[in-house]
């Protein structure tokens, strides 16, 4: 339960780094990104990186995978799911509180 309770959380927090956060380190990268696909693909691609539940659903099943394979998750086709939707619920509710 811990296990997936973390995954929610890092799942919530990697997305708003992604989307939110400006941090040099992060925004740099993410804008050349979303330079190249809005080349590649066209603008409606690129608005993928700066939606919080986008982003969420990627990042949300990375590390679902990535710790059903080393620590074990029960069901991690419905952990993914859950990671994802919880990361979208908590920064909504960022935005609530925020205001």
């Amino acid at each position: 339960m811990l296990t997936i309770v973390l995954l929610c959380v890092a799942t919530y927090r990697l997305s708003r780094l992604i989307t939110r956060d400006s941090m040099p380190l992060v925004a740099g990268p993410v804008a050349k990104l979303e330079t190249a696909i809005r080349k590649r693909w066209g603008a409606a691609w690129s608005e993928g990186l700066s939606c919080p539940w986008c982003v969420s659903v990627y990042l949300g099943g990375l590390l679902t995978l990535v710790a059903a394979l080393t620590v074990g998750v029960p069901a991690p086709w419905l952990v993914w799911p859950v990671c994802s939707a919880a990361a979208g619920l908590l920064d909504c509710l960022e935005d609530r509180l925020a205001k």
